[in-house]
């Protein structure tokens, strides 16, 4: 056949197998960059040996002798499986991304700079105990002994032509505060309320901003030079919008779900505690999955890779989950400079220096490198008041410069100790008391206990403020705008054993009432707390596991039905219309996967929102200072504000219906995003309303750093998954929409646990990709479908059946 063919022949001998033969031997040559499944390794260190146990998802069970042991063995495994994360969070901490990913990564860097998040750990280093020290030093030196025993890393490294750089103990407690920023994100309020008060008209402020309104015309600034300010705090705003697509730095209510109820509502009567923390999506994931033996250590639960220590999870005597406490610990201040004499700012009324330094960023050329010419170092000059960086310098200097003081950056830092001390506790006071040592991220931490005893403690530093309530950038100078120090750990929010044995936490307030002390006023909306309490309720009987999963899976969002009302009632006139308009009637909000109604919603209310507030903003949009954070509240806008303001036909009025009634006029701006919806819908999805499921609209996205953002690369290394979910379900789903793609999901719950707490059987944990963070493991995504589909496994509760790899010592 092939003498008749001789060029199919060629193309088979020449091309084919050769390139058969290289992948066959490219795969078997990474394949060897993956951890053994079982054997011995020699590690003279250890003090005892070591067996590192893997089952069948590869989660790790660890147990040894000696508690620095297992630490030690804790850095191994993180270096097995999740080098290149590590690689990446050390440089991102550090601000060296460019050095690798060249000049994508520079504005993370310059910030992460500006923020000085490394010099900061080195301080905060010296403010832990020693015992805390030497779970750090032994974690590193697992880190680092695997890096030196592999000839073979990860293809990342090797597409990237580089090699891992040993991790130290500062990058550990770099990656905690890193951890903490991803939690607060006060600043970007501050300067949304500050484009917002400086820019709107009184009366659309009210509207737009009703519970903070009055404060922000009262507060706001009048003496300074907007012309000047607003466009570097757009700038800002914007930038940090882009990290957190790029990076996962901060977003919108960035939180999680966490309940938990007494053995008197179980049928096991014994407590049972569910969480779920939410951030911003990547694979692998942020956490992973382990248990650790020690002599006196003894958990399991989920870690925070870069650390030793499980973050959220149980030991043999308690059980805690946490949530993000939405806490004002960020505050930004106008800072006023010496127009004589450079260098001094103005502090209680006197001239003092400012803290200079210059950090100069390497960054990667362009590829392909051999054609592009080397970039020279970036320079920059980072400036620093006695409140913290001057974070407008990295757009442009100005005559007020604005500062950030943040809890995170804090010198006497002891966030580490904290969680460290949480593995070790016993009991309710010793769990109150490890909480103690929290600074940042502001957390509140849900306790459960073999006793049947559950608690809440709210934990992290809350300033008190001299002036404001943390909306709005303040004066610094001559006028105490400080802050006067922190609310005591021991007026903090605190729940024991409530009498209805049952504490929701959902990042939408405190679970306390009449709290002396101001918080914040940027919690999350209600709608995920009151419909976990609802569902908790409904059960009618004793509660199981099941339920829990069935909870932390539900997509009804309940802030979908303040908004129905007002489209159900509508009139409209062709047979596509009425035909889409059946289905939202019928429709309870449910955000479900196979459902079409979410679709139609999703895309008419994103109209809405666009006719709605573009014309009545345009005017201000069309100035470059404030167009990005007001596109930012627009899209932002509640929906149940958005209802109020469908009710006030003033907004709805444009220039082709000035001629019609105010009802009128809101009828056909409705109407009117109807029409563009489904348009959209039909170019997105087709013509058959059958198949525009929601599932088939929105899909959740597991990006890759850096190869998500190269053609032919992302296949291999990102995942897709279709998922349903909005972001007010419990089963969070915040997306973007893109014309080619439709609504990414980037947000969301990265695992999930749920603990009987007692009953070592039930352990019920998944992770949101997989253990591994290596491409040519079967574990790096094997998680994807079941975390979707809730899927949960459970902890072994005898892993020393499983096969293991020991780690031998030659003492």
């Amino acid at each position: 056949m092939f003498k008749s063919k001789p060029l199919i022949s060629r193309v088979i001998f020449f091309i084919l197998i050769p390139l058969a033969v290289v992948a066959v031997y490219g795969l078997t040559y990474l394949q060897s960059s993956l951890p053994p499944a079982e054997g011995t390794l020699n590690a003279p260190t250890l003090a005892h040996s070591v067996k590192i146990h893997r089952d069948k998802h590869g989660v790790v069970y660890i147990k040894g002798k000696h508690d620095q042991d297992v630490f030690f063995a804790t850095g191994v495994v993180h270096a097995q499986d999740r080098l290149w994360q590590l690689e990446l969070q050390k440089r991102m901490t550090q601000g060296r991304l460019s050095e690798i990913l060249g000049r994508e990564a520079l504005d993370s860097d310059i910030w992460i700079r500006s923020l000085g998040i490394h010099s900061a750990a080195e301080v905060a280093w010296q403010n832990l105990s020693i015992p805390a020290k030497q779970s750090i030093t032994s974690y590193v030196a697992g880190i680092n002994y695997w890096i030196l025993q592999q000839d073979v890393y990860p293809i990342e490294f090797t597409l990237l032509n580089i090699e891992p750089q040993p991790w130290d103990e500062v990058d550990t407690i770099a990656w905690v505060k890193m951890f903490a920023l991803n939690l607060a994100g006060n600043m970007n309020d501050e300067i949304t309320n500050y484009v917002a008060a400086q820019s709107l008209p009184s009366e659309q402020l009210t509207q737009l901003f009703a519970d903070i309104a009055e404060k922000l015309n009262t507060e706001k600034l009048t003496y300074l030079d907007t012309d000047k300010t607003l466009p570097i705090l757009d700038s800002i705003n914007k930038r940090n919008q882009q990290l957190q697509q790029q990076f996962n730095i901060g977003g919108k209510y960035v939180g999680s779900n966490a309940w938990v109820v007494s053995g008197s509502h179980t049928e096991s009567n014994k407590a049972i505690l569910a969480n779920d923390p939410h951030l911003g999506l990547q694979i692998p994931s942020f956490w992973y999955a382990m248990a650790q033996q020690g002599d006196i250590l003894s958990s399991k639960g989920m870690a925070l890779v870069g650390t030793p220590l499980m973050i959220f999870g149980q030991n043999d005597k308690i059980s805690w989950g946490g949530t993000n406490m939405m806490a004002d610990v960020q505050d930004l201040y106008f800072e006023t400079l010496n127009i004589n004499k450079k260098g001094l700012y103005k502090s209680g009324g006197e001239w003092v220096p400012l803290h200079e330094r210059i950090e100069t960023i390497e960054v990667k050329p362009d590829v392909p490198e051999l054609l592009n010419k080397k970039i020279k170092p970036v320079k920059i000059y980072v400036r620093e008041t006695e409140r913290g960086p001057l974070i407008s310098d990295v757009e442009k200097s100005m005559m007020h410069p604005v500062s950030l003081r943040w809890t995170g950056l804090d010198a006497d830092d002891t966030s580490y100790e904290a969680f460290f001390r949480l593995n070790y506790a016993n009991d309710w006071q010793g769990f109150q008391d490890a909480l103690g040592f929290l600074v940042a991220p502001a957390l509140n931490v849900l306790y459960a206990d073999t006793q049947g005893n559950i608690g809440y403690v709210g934990a992290g530093r809350v300033p008190r403020r001299v002036a404001g309530e943390g909306l709005l950038p303040l004066p610094a100078g001559e006028v105490n705008t400080d802050w006067d120090g922190y609310i005591p750990y021991q007026d903090m929010p605190k729940i024991y054993n409530p009498d209805s044995g049952v504490i929701v936490s959902a990042n939408d307030g405190l679970l306390v009432e009449d709290y002396p002390y101001f918080i914040s006023h940027a919690f999350a909306p209600s709608y995920r707390s009151e419909r976990i309490s609802t569902l908790l309720k409904e059960a009618e009987r004793p509660l199981v596991v099941d339920d829990m999963i069935n909870i932390q899976g539900d997509t009804v969002d309940i802030a979908v039905q303040h908004f129905l009302p007002l489209l159900r009632d509508i009139e409209v006139n062709t047979e596509r219309e009425k035909a889409a308009l059946g289905i939202v009637k019928n429709w309870n909000g449910n955000m479900s996967e196979a459902s079409q109604a979410p679709s139609i919603f999703i895309v008419w209310q994103r109209e809405i929102r666009k006719l709605l507030l573009k014309d009545e903003l345009v005017g201000f949009w069309n100035q470059g200072g404030q167009r990005s954070t007001l596109q930012n509240i627009a899209n932002t806008v509640p929906l149940s504000v958005i209802a109020k303001l469908l009710q006030q036909p003033t907004w709805c009025k444009t220039s082709e219906s000035e001629s019609e009634s105010l009802d009128e006029s809101c009828q056909q701006l409705v109407n009117k995003a109807l029409q563009q919806a489904l348009n959209i819908l039909e170019n997105q999805l087709g013509q058959d309303m059958d198949d525009w499921h929601w599932g088939a609209l929105q899909h959740t996205q597991y990006a890759h750093t850096p190869f998500s953002n190269v053609k032919v690369l992302d296949g291999i290394f990102e995942r897709l998954v279709p998922n349903g979910g909005s972001v007010h379900s419990i089963n969070v789903a915040d997306s973007y929409y893109d014309k080619s793609q439709g609504f990414v999901q980037d947000f969301g719950a990265g695992m999930r646990q749920i603990i009987v707490v007692g009953d070592p059987n039930q352990h019920f944990y998944m992770n949101s990709t997989g253990q591994s963070g290596n491409p040519v493991s079967q574990h790096y995504d094997d998680m994807v479908i079941k975390f979707n589909q809730l899927q949960f496994e459970r902890f072994n509760p005898e892993p020393a059946k499983l096969k293991y790899v020991e780690l031998v010592t030659s003492h």
